[in-house]
């Protein structure tokens, strides 16, 4: 199966980083309490943790997380794996199996430097 999204964790790790939460286009909602387990949705309703008492918490698709980089940062597939590039500064992310992982790392990275 593809990844569509950022997982929980990745989540978590955009949101330390100050990524803001208004940008995700996704989320992950908690329906343990009827036994079915975390559930990506399409759209970002925090509501849900009031009205439902259920835990949620926002995801980004790619396309999100590209927005993000403000035209400075490419995506692109090598031997079968994608990375993402900085334009400005060479960085590059690690290669993975998706693009979500790529986007994420390049995410991180230029947050840490400072420069996004």
């Amino acid at each position: 199966m593809n990844k569509i999204c950022t997982d929980i964790e990745q989540s978590k790790k955009l949101i330390e980083l100050g990524i803001d939460v208004n940008t995700a286009d996704m989320m992950w909602d908690d329906w343990s309490l009827i036994d079915e387990g975390w559930k990506s949705i399409v759209g970002y309703y925090p509501e849900i943790e009031k009205d439902y008492g259920r835990k949620c918490y926002p995801a980004w698709s790619l396309a999100a997380l590209l927005e993000q980089f403000e035209d400075t940062v490419g995506l692109a597939k090598d031997y079968g794996l994608w990375f993402c590039y900085d334009n400005r500064k060479s960085y590059c992310s690690k290669h993975y199996d998706n693009p979500v992982d790529a986007a994420v790392e390049m995410f991180n990275k230029l947050k840490e430097k400072d420069l996004l």
